[in-house]
Protein backbone atom coordinates (compact mmCIF):
# COMPACT_ATOMS: atom_id res chain seq x y z
CA UNK A 1 0.00 0.00 0.00
CA UNK A 2 1.43 3.34 -1.00
CA UNK A 3 1.88 6.24 1.36
CA UNK A 4 -0.86 8.17 -0.45
CA UNK A 5 -3.34 5.33 0.02
CA UNK A 6 -2.53 5.04 3.73
CA UNK A 7 -3.08 8.77 4.11
CA UNK A 8 -6.54 8.49 2.45
CA UNK A 9 -7.59 5.71 4.83
CA UNK A 10 -6.42 7.72 7.83
CA UNK A 11 -8.40 10.78 6.77
CA UNK A 12 -11.55 8.67 6.23
CA UNK A 13 -11.21 7.10 9.68
CA UNK A 14 -10.81 10.49 11.36
CA UNK A 15 -13.91 11.79 9.54
CA UNK A 16 -16.04 8.84 10.75
CA UNK A 17 -14.90 9.33 14.35
CA UNK A 18 -15.78 13.04 14.21
CA UNK A 19 -19.31 12.32 12.93
CA UNK A 20 -19.90 9.74 15.65
CA UNK A 21 -18.79 12.21 18.32
CA UNK A 22 -21.19 14.90 17.07
CA UNK A 23 -24.10 12.43 17.06
CA UNK A 24 -23.58 11.43 20.70
CA UNK A 25 -23.78 15.03 22.03
CA UNK A 26 -26.94 16.11 20.19
CA UNK A 27 -29.85 17.05 22.55
CA UNK A 28 -33.31 15.94 21.49
CA UNK A 29 -35.90 18.66 22.18
CA UNK A 30 -39.42 17.39 22.64
CA UNK A 31 -42.24 19.87 22.18
CA UNK A 32 -44.99 19.35 24.76
CA UNK A 33 -48.39 20.91 24.28
CA UNK A 34 -49.38 23.08 27.25
CA UNK A 35 -51.69 21.19 29.57
CA UNK A 36 -55.16 22.43 30.37
CA UNK A 37 -55.41 24.42 33.60
CA UNK A 38 -56.27 22.24 36.56
CA UNK A 39 -59.53 22.97 38.30
CA UNK A 40 -59.39 23.24 42.04
CA UNK A 41 -61.33 20.58 43.88
CA UNK A 42 -61.59 22.63 47.06
CA UNK A 43 -64.42 25.00 48.02
CA UNK A 44 -64.94 27.99 45.81
CA UNK A 45 -63.85 31.31 47.21
CA UNK A 46 -66.48 33.89 48.06
CA UNK A 47 -67.50 36.07 45.13
CA UNK A 48 -66.56 39.74 45.19
CA UNK A 49 -68.86 41.90 47.21
CA UNK A 50 -70.00 43.71 44.08
CA UNK A 51 -71.25 40.45 42.59
CA UNK A 52 -72.97 39.54 45.84
CA UNK A 53 -74.85 42.81 45.71
CA UNK A 54 -75.90 42.22 42.10
CA UNK A 55 -77.25 38.75 42.92
CA UNK A 56 -79.27 39.89 45.91
CA UNK A 57 -83.07 39.75 45.51
CA UNK A 58 -85.01 42.93 44.82
CA UNK A 59 -86.10 44.94 47.83
CA UNK A 60 -89.12 43.56 49.59
CA UNK A 61 -90.23 47.14 50.27
CA UNK A 62 -91.17 47.72 46.63
CA UNK A 63 -93.47 44.66 46.59
CA UNK A 64 -95.10 45.35 49.95
CA UNK A 65 -98.84 45.97 49.71
CA UNK A 66 -99.88 49.02 51.65
CA UNK A 67 -102.43 48.26 54.37
CA UNK A 68 -104.94 50.45 56.20
CA UNK A 69 -103.34 52.30 59.13
CA UNK A 70 -99.82 51.99 57.66
CA UNK A 71 -97.72 55.15 57.83
CA UNK A 72 -95.99 56.04 54.55
CA UNK A 73 -93.49 58.71 53.45
CA UNK A 74 -94.11 60.31 50.05
CA UNK A 75 -91.44 62.50 48.48
CA UNK A 76 -91.16 64.25 45.11
CA UNK A 77 -87.73 65.28 43.82
CA UNK A 78 -87.18 69.05 44.12
CA UNK A 79 -90.71 69.56 45.48
CA UNK A 80 -90.43 70.07 49.24
CA UNK A 81 -94.12 70.97 49.62
CA UNK A 82 -95.11 67.60 48.18
CA UNK A 83 -92.86 65.57 50.48
CA UNK A 84 -95.11 64.45 53.34
CA UNK A 85 -95.79 61.67 55.79
CA UNK A 86 -99.30 60.23 55.84
CA UNK A 87 -101.21 57.53 57.70
CA UNK A 88 -103.45 55.38 55.54
CA UNK A 89 -107.08 55.58 56.61
CA UNK A 90 -109.05 52.44 57.60
CA UNK A 91 -110.63 52.66 54.14
CA UNK A 92 -107.21 52.70 52.43
CA UNK A 93 -106.92 56.41 51.50
CA UNK A 94 -104.37 59.16 52.12
CA UNK A 95 -104.87 62.91 51.81
CA UNK A 96 -102.20 64.38 49.54
CA UNK A 97 -101.42 67.97 48.49
CA UNK A 98 -102.97 69.05 45.17
CA UNK A 99 -104.64 65.65 44.71
CA UNK A 100 -106.88 65.39 47.75
CA UNK A 101 -107.95 61.87 48.75
CA UNK A 102 -105.98 59.13 46.97
CA UNK A 103 -106.66 55.41 47.34
CA UNK A 104 -103.43 53.49 48.07
CA UNK A 105 -104.59 50.59 50.26
CA UNK A 106 -104.00 47.27 48.53
CA UNK A 107 -101.45 48.72 46.10
CA UNK A 108 -97.78 47.79 46.27
CA UNK A 109 -95.26 50.51 47.03
CA UNK A 110 -94.18 50.47 43.38
CA UNK A 111 -97.77 50.74 42.14
CA UNK A 112 -98.39 53.65 44.51
CA UNK A 113 -95.36 55.51 43.11
CA UNK A 114 -96.62 55.01 39.56
CA UNK A 115 -100.14 56.16 40.48
CA UNK A 116 -98.96 59.35 42.20
CA UNK A 117 -96.55 60.10 39.36
CA UNK A 118 -99.39 59.77 36.86
CA UNK A 119 -101.81 61.93 38.87
CA UNK A 120 -99.26 64.70 39.46
CA UNK A 121 -98.09 64.60 35.86
CA UNK A 122 -101.55 65.16 34.41
CA UNK A 123 -102.03 68.76 35.53
CA UNK A 124 -99.26 69.87 37.90
CA UNK A 125 -95.72 68.65 37.19
CA UNK A 126 -93.61 67.55 34.23
CA UNK A 127 -92.23 64.04 34.71
CA UNK A 128 -92.33 64.07 38.54
CA UNK A 129 -89.96 61.71 40.36
CA UNK A 130 -92.02 60.16 43.16
CA UNK A 131 -90.66 57.95 45.96
CA UNK A 132 -92.82 56.10 48.48
CA UNK A 133 -91.47 54.41 51.61
CA UNK A 134 -93.33 52.50 54.31
CA UNK A 135 -92.37 54.28 57.54
CA UNK A 136 -94.41 52.02 59.81
CA UNK A 137 -96.28 48.90 58.74
CA UNK A 138 -99.42 48.25 60.71
CA UNK A 139 -99.09 44.54 61.43
CA UNK A 140 -102.52 44.06 62.96
CA UNK A 141 -103.54 40.89 61.22
CA UNK A 142 -104.33 37.33 62.23
CA UNK A 143 -104.71 34.03 60.43
CA UNK A 144 -107.68 31.66 60.68
CA UNK A 145 -107.14 28.09 59.52
CA UNK A 146 -109.03 24.81 59.51
CA UNK A 147 -112.75 24.22 59.65
CA UNK A 148 -114.13 27.66 58.85
CA UNK A 149 -115.89 28.54 55.63
CA UNK A 150 -113.40 31.24 54.55
CA UNK A 151 -109.96 30.59 56.02
CA UNK A 152 -107.32 33.24 55.46
CA UNK A 153 -105.67 36.38 56.84
CA UNK A 154 -107.83 39.06 58.46
CA UNK A 155 -107.22 42.63 59.63
CA UNK A 156 -107.86 43.24 63.33
CA UNK A 157 -108.18 47.00 63.01
CA UNK A 158 -107.79 49.59 65.74
CA UNK A 159 -110.96 48.49 67.50
CA UNK A 160 -109.67 44.95 68.06
CA UNK A 161 -111.49 41.66 67.57
CA UNK A 162 -112.52 38.68 69.70
CA UNK A 163 -112.31 35.01 68.80
CA UNK A 164 -116.07 34.70 68.21
CA UNK A 165 -116.02 37.79 66.00
CA UNK A 166 -113.06 36.43 64.03
CA UNK A 167 -114.86 33.13 63.44
CA UNK A 168 -117.91 35.04 62.22
CA UNK A 169 -115.74 37.13 59.87
CA UNK A 170 -114.34 33.90 58.43
CA UNK A 171 -117.87 32.79 57.52
CA UNK A 172 -118.52 30.69 60.60
CA UNK A 173 -117.75 27.06 61.31
CA UNK A 174 -118.10 24.23 58.83
CA UNK A 175 -120.36 21.29 59.65
CA UNK A 176 -117.42 19.18 60.86
CA UNK A 177 -115.72 21.82 63.03
CA UNK A 178 -114.78 20.94 66.60
CA UNK A 179 -116.30 24.07 68.08
CA UNK A 180 -115.51 23.02 71.65
CA UNK A 181 -111.72 23.04 71.23
CA UNK A 182 -110.64 25.91 68.99
CA UNK A 183 -106.91 26.55 69.32
CA UNK A 184 -105.33 30.00 69.41
CA UNK A 185 -101.56 29.94 68.80
CA UNK A 186 -99.83 33.04 70.14
CA UNK A 187 -96.13 33.97 69.95
CA UNK A 188 -94.82 36.49 72.46
CA UNK A 189 -91.17 37.25 73.24
CA UNK A 190 -90.00 34.17 71.36
CA UNK A 191 -92.31 31.80 73.27
CA UNK A 192 -95.31 30.07 71.71
CA UNK A 193 -98.51 29.53 73.68
CA UNK A 194 -101.52 27.43 72.71
CA UNK A 195 -104.88 28.47 74.15
CA UNK A 196 -107.82 26.07 73.81
CA UNK A 197 -111.22 27.77 73.83
CA UNK A 198 -114.69 26.20 73.98
CA UNK A 199 -116.36 28.54 71.50
CA UNK A 200 -119.55 26.47 71.44
CA UNK A 201 -120.08 27.08 75.17
CA UNK A 202 -119.48 30.83 74.77
CA UNK A 203 -122.03 31.06 71.96
CA UNK A 204 -124.57 28.83 73.72
CA UNK A 205 -124.21 30.45 77.13
CA UNK A 206 -124.06 33.98 75.81
CA UNK A 207 -121.28 34.91 78.24
CA UNK A 208 -119.19 37.30 76.20
CA UNK A 209 -116.76 37.82 79.09
CA UNK A 210 -115.29 34.40 78.32
CA UNK A 211 -114.64 35.37 74.69
CA UNK A 212 -110.90 35.70 74.01
CA UNK A 213 -109.51 39.03 72.78
CA UNK A 214 -107.20 38.25 69.88
CA UNK A 215 -103.83 39.90 69.27
CA UNK A 216 -101.91 40.74 66.08
CA UNK A 217 -100.20 37.70 64.51
CA UNK A 218 -102.39 35.20 66.39
CA UNK A 219 -103.15 31.99 64.50
CA UNK A 220 -106.62 30.52 65.03
CA UNK A 221 -106.84 26.82 64.22
CA UNK A 222 -110.23 25.11 64.09
CA UNK A 223 -109.80 21.31 64.13
CA UNK A 224 -112.15 18.76 62.67
CA UNK A 225 -114.53 16.78 64.85
CA UNK A 226 -113.40 13.22 65.52
CA UNK A 227 -116.39 10.88 65.29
Amino acid sequence: MTALTRMGWSLGLLLCLALASCSSTTTRVQTVAPSAPQLSQGPLSDPPSSLSAINRPASVQNDYRIQPLDTIDISVFNEADLSVQRRVSPQGYVTYPLLGSVQVGGLTVGETEIKLKDLLGRNYLVNPQVTVLVNHANSRRLVILGQVKSPGSYDIGDEGITLVQAIARAGGFTDVAATDRVIVIRSEKGAETKIVVNVAAIIKGGDRSKDLELKPDDVVSVPETIF
